[in-house]
């Protein structure tokens, strides 16, 4: 909404149901992950325009990661579609 304030959200929707976790080479792990996707209408254009999201939280040591995910913010547009 911060880019596009008069857009409308039609959809939102996770890719991972569980966390994506990344490893150090030694298998320890440097954080976590979530991605998903935002279906949106801005206001004069027929489609919808679809864009990804991560959730994102680093390992804090002792098999724990920070209490609040951070969000990567909007990723470029990925394509158009028909509004569903």
């Amino acid at each position: 909404k911060d880019r596009h304030p008069k857009s409308t959200v039609v959809k939102i929707g996770m890719l991972h149901g569980e966390w994506q976790v990344n490893k150090h080479s030694n298998g320890i792990p440097s954080g976590r992950y979530k991605r998903g996707y935002v279906m949106f209408r801005l206001p004069g254009v027929q489609n919808c325009l679809v864009t990804s999201f991560a959730l994102e939280q680093n390992y804090i040591g002792g098999g724990r990661f920070n209490a609040e995910a951070v969000t990567s913010g909007l990723q470029h547009t990925l394509r158009m579609q028909l509004c569903k």
